[in-house]
């Protein structure tokens, strides 16, 4: 009871952090606990051999990457206790990254390998929820000890913890976008568009491989990222919230960080009860339910916890009992002693507002002033509310529109019965035009709280943070996203459950994509700050480097350029990895049907992915220090905000692409435009397979990607402020930029040593297709060979030919009438488009002679 009494935060501090870490502990046993009485079933399987290299393969990336992390630590200006404290968090953050996937991982497989297909649904809730629950857990532990024994400085060494976190996320990303487009192009193209054996047909033998490759997924790939944001959220709430707040920064950071564990438990125990034939209501709103009750806790918790008034918040046990801010007093003064001036002066803040000038002096003044005037309660319980309710209406609109059977697959497959390309512009369009509806929300948030902040900027970015503790309970609670695809969407599962169930990891990914945003946005606040506090510059031009952080410098602009530079960078570096790999994948799925092999192999990816990753981390870890240093500190805030807005736009695209994309494959393979084996099918399949593609190279890898940016950006910020404000020679500055491009440049020849699958032809030799069951040559063959008849004769069979055909398509066909008549009454929709015909008839291949 001492311990509690005596915390220099307050008690009801220090029963948070308790309650905490014991939720944080049992949701780690449970967890434990549940993986191993599953994995001790004589049902149990082991992970494989190829899905341990690939996990091992993440790991080792994020290693690669975190090595010059720590060394960039060990740089920064501070103290070197300080220093050695931040890189034993970095290394800390790798570690606990890896314990998330693994366990993320084990729980999924053992889950997989022993329930019961009929009690998959209900068991992915139960599954979802754990995963969900021991990934924040991960973090929650760490988190509470740390502001136990820091207090007001936990939220600098949670931040670093996050970036360790977040390279161990991007790191298992990386392998898993080169890894899963590769299992599906040799799944989807060399088995299912050239044997034509459908996906989970035994004969197709790179099943299993994509089915690993989604394990990675949504088991080690959810996990660590989760985790990731979850760390990222709570560091920046106590790094910005703190100064703005005081010791409620810390309360805010801790509740939201309990609930986030709690919700995905409670989601857990909710009965799925629904009447026969609304079941799937029912475990639609198993998800809705404990999000909604888990905002609303937080929500009310928030408003009946904090103070109503800002001068009763508790500054004295985070260092900010005085005021020392020469723009405010002259000399230090206890808040107590000027909180009625304030207040007084407050309630005429316009009057001041016309008196002042845009100088940073003035402008802290203003701040003060503008705060004593808010309501913590209201704008913390708010911020909450607004992060929750944008993370849920993104999810459910990208839910809504990647729903198989809905609009959009209808769309893509009716369009693909006139190429491929038309159907995937189809899905393309529509997914850009959705996406930018969910980013559009986030923007009205981001607005709504600088309205909400009464003008004050650091306190508009401390409500992000807390924006983003709102919308990661709202994630964490939809516990059944995080493991129904891969429990639900398998064999012997009926077929109305497969389908619901199928984009649900779009779902969730969209909501950890807006709260990485908003986290990531908060970051902005301590970097302005660090620039607004250096001291001049020895030349003019230095100076406007620095402290410029206006449209009108140009370093800005440049900035803001650089960050979608870096964007685009890191698509193309996946995307030409994709290429490579998958094209190899292709032919070694080709190469075993045609030998006859019982499997394919594919062990050599792992190995294949590291290299070609290893250019992603580089380019997320290092574009950072290029901005700083080359174009100065000033243009670092922008850097991020075009990297944070450019990347979670592009993951938003990819998501609302890849759900329209695989339901076209779906709804022809059916029986609907023309069934399998049609124009339409190959073209739908190919579809899914670049959607696949685009999902893993921008949905899920950006956003750690554009974490692991903004945290190195605040670890670095201070040393790029000091070379500028030291005056260090502006050769080394530019050097410093130059080897850190240098580097970056020989990750990427690493990576282009890569061998390339042999697609040439041969010399003097026509090519046979890569694709063709079946191709007809003349034994013959050879121009002596051909027939002389008369040519008469044949000029009056080819002028028959086109007339015939002519005919026969300006003859209706009733039997294909009544098919139009039955399709356009089950789907009105449908009307305008080419509508079914009688069942086609096996497509006819190309016929390819020999020549000699």
């Amino acid at each position: 009871m001492e311990l509690i009494t005596a915390f220099a935060l307050g008690d009801d501090v220090a029963i948070l952090l308790l309650a905490v870490v014991a939720i944080a502990v049992g949701a780690l046993v449970a967890s434990v606990v549940l993986m191993r009485r599953w994995s001790a079933l004589e049902d149990a399987v082991a992970p494989s051999p190829w899905l341990g290299s690939l996990l091992t393969s993440g790991v080792s990336l994020a290693l690669w990457a975190g090595v010059p992390a720590l060394a960039l630590s060990l740089l920064v200006v501070d103290a070197m206790p300080g220093r050695l404290l931040r890189a034993a968090m970095i290394l800390l953050g790798l570690a606990l990254g890896g314990v998330s996937a693994w366990l993320g991982q084990r729980l999924l497989l053992a889950a997989r390998s022993t329930i019961d297909p009929a009690d998959a649904p209900a068991a992915s809730v139960r599954t979802g929820g754990l995963l969900a629950s021991s990934a924040v857990a991960v973090v929650a532990l760490p988190a509470a000890v740390t502001v136990w024994l820091l207090r007001q400085g936990a939220g600098e060494m949670l931040l670093a913890l996050a970036l360790g976190a977040a390279l161990t996320a991007l790191g298992l990303r990386v392998v898993a976008a080169l890894a899963e487009p590769a299992a599906s192009a040799a799944t989807l193209l060399a088995g299912g568009h050239e044997l034509e054996l459908a996906r989970e047909d035994e004969a197709n033998r790179s099943a299993t491989v994509l089915s690993d490759a989604e394990m990675l997924r949504h088991g080690a790939g959810r996990s660590a990222q989760i985790s990731a944001v979850t760390a990222i959220a709570v560091g920046a709430g106590l790094t910005v919230g703190v100064p703005v707040i005081a010791t409620e920064g810390i309360v805010v950071a801790m509740l939201g960080l309990g609930v986030a564990m709690a919700a995905p438990l409670l989601a857990m125990v909710i009965p799925q009860v629904g009447a026969p034939g609304r079941e799937v209501a029912a475990y639609r709103m198993a998800g809705l339910i404990p999000a909604l009750i888990a905002a609303a806790g937080t929500v009310a918790a928030a408003a009946l916890w904090l103070p109503g008034q800002y001068r009763n918040l508790r500054f004295d046990g985070v260092g900010m009992g005085s005021f020392t801010d020469p723009a405010v007093t002259s000399t230090p003064q206890p808040r107590a002693d000027i909180a009625d001036q304030l207040v007084t002066a407050g309630a005429d803040l316009g009057t001041y507002v016309s008196q002042t000038d845009e100088s940073r002096g003035a402008s802290a003044f203003l701040d003060v002033l503008a705060a004593y005037t808010t309501h913590p309660n209201t704008l913390v319980a708010v911020s909450i509310a607004l992060g929750a309710a944008a993370a849920m209406c993104g999810q459910l609109l990208i839910a809504a529109h990647a729903a198989p059977g809905g609009p959009a697959a209808r769309r893509a497959a009716r369009t693909a019965r006139t190429g491929a390309s038309i159907g995937i512009l189809a899905a393309l369009g529509g997914a850009a035009l959705w996406a930018g509806l969910v980013l559009s929300i986030l923007a009205l948030v981001i607005a709504a709280l600088g309205v909400l902040a009464a003008g004050i900027p650091l306190l508009a970015l401390a409500l992000s943070a807390f924006a983003a503790l709102g919308g990661l309970l709202a994630v964490t609670a939809q516990a059944a996203s995080h493991a129904a695809p891969v429990l639900v969407d398998r064999p012997g599962v009926e077929e109305d459950w497969r389908t619901l169930v199928r984009g649900r990891s779009d779902e969730g990914a969209t909501g950890l994509g807006i709260v990485a945003a908003l986290g990531a946005i908060a970051l902005i606040a301590p970097i302005v700050a660090a620039v607004q506090a250096a001291p001049r510059a020895a030349t003019l031009w230095e100076d406007r480097l620095l402290h410029a952080m206006t449209p009108t410098s140009l370093s800005v602009v440049a900035g803001a350029g650089l960050g979608v530079v870096t964007v685009l960078m890191i698509a193309s570096f996946v995307l030409d990895g994709q290429r490579r790999l998958s094209a190899a994948a292709v032919l070694e799925a080709r190469t075993a049907h045609l030998e006859e092999r019982p499997d394919v192999s594919f062990d050599g990816l792992g190995l294949d992915a590291r290299r070609a990753g290893l250019v992603v981390l580089a380019a997320a870890v290092l574009m950072p220090i290029v901005a700083g240093f080359a174009l100065g500190p000033a243009a670092v805030p922008a850097y991020l905000a075009a990297l944070i807005m450019v990347g979670l736009g592009l993951s938003l695209w990819a998501h609302a692409a890849a759900g329209p994309l695989a339901g076209a494959v779906d709804l022809i393979e059916a029986g609907r435009y023309g069934g399998r084996g049609s124009w339409a099918h190959g073209g739908a399949l190919n579809g899914a397979v670049l959607g696949v593609s685009l999902r893993a190279a921008l949905g899920e890898l950006l956003v750690p990607a554009l974490l692991a940016a903004s945290l190195t950006s605040y670890i670095v910020i201070t040393m790029m402020v000091g070379t500028v404000a030291e005056g260090v020679s502006v050769y080394l500055r530019v050097g410093i930029a130059l080897v850190a491009a240098l580097v970056g440049l020989c990750c990427w020849l690493f990576a282009r040593t890569a061998p390339e699958p042999d697609l040439e032809d041969g010399e003097a030799t026509l090519a046979r297709p890569l694709f063709a069951t079946q191709v007809d040559e003349d034994p013959e063959g050879g121009l002596l060979e051909m027939s002389w008849d008369d040519e008469d004769e044949d000029e009056t069979a080819k002028a028959r030919t086109p007339r015939r055909a002519a005919v026969a398509l300006a003859e209706p066909d009733e039997d294909a009438e009544d098919a139009d008549d039955e399709d356009a009454t089950e789907d009105p929709e449908d009307a305008e488009d080419v509508e079914d015909g009688p069942p086609p008839a096996k497509p006819k291949r190309a016929r390819l002679r020999r020549r000699r």
